[in-house]
């Protein structure tokens, strides 16, 4: 009896040290990669920054907060159902936002995402990395890992 507990202890204590999140600001760019070339908005929050989630809990409900005429415009050049924008949830959000780069062909970190790590900078908790392009994403570490700072875009 003794061994068959410690054989389902060990997978238990395995689980609970792995790993939760990008250690270094390289791992959060590639972890970033995967998440936006897959169009997983799920995991995209999960890699933003506490100031980023703000930003995008931010824009979801301003939504909400726009009147009828105002929402129906919107959601018209989005060419979404009015009543969907009343109700964003921040990864309904984050999928508008794919839906809407892929559209217009114009998304910066899509693209910068795609490119590969010439250069990184670390400052104590934030970190630069940048990639062939020359543009810079921006990170920062909270707790032991670096997440995603979208606040400057």
């Amino acid at each position: 009896m003794k061994v068959s507990w410690a054989l389902l202890l060990v997978p238990l204590m395995l689980s609970h040290c792995a790993q939760r999140g990008p250690l270094t600001p390289e791992e959060a760019f590639h972890a970033l990669s995967r998440a936006y070339h897959r169009g997983d908005s799920v995991a995209l929050l999960r890699l933003l920054s506490r100031d980023s989630l703000d930003k995008v809990n931010h824009a979801a409900g301003m939504f909400a907060r726009m009147s009828n005429e105002q929402r129906e415009i919107i959601a018209g050049r989005l060419e979404v159902d009015p009543d969907r924008l009343k109700t964003l949830t921040p990864a309904q959000y984050l999928d508008l936002q794919f839906k809407l780069g892929r559209r217009l062909e114009e998304d910066s970190v899509r693209e910068a995402t795609s490119l590969k790590i010439v250069g990184s900078r670390v400052e104590k908790a934030r970190a630069a990395v940048r990639v062939a392009n020359g543009m810079e994403l921006f990170f920062v570490k909270e707790g032991p890992y670096w997440k995603f700072d979208m606040t400057k875009f």
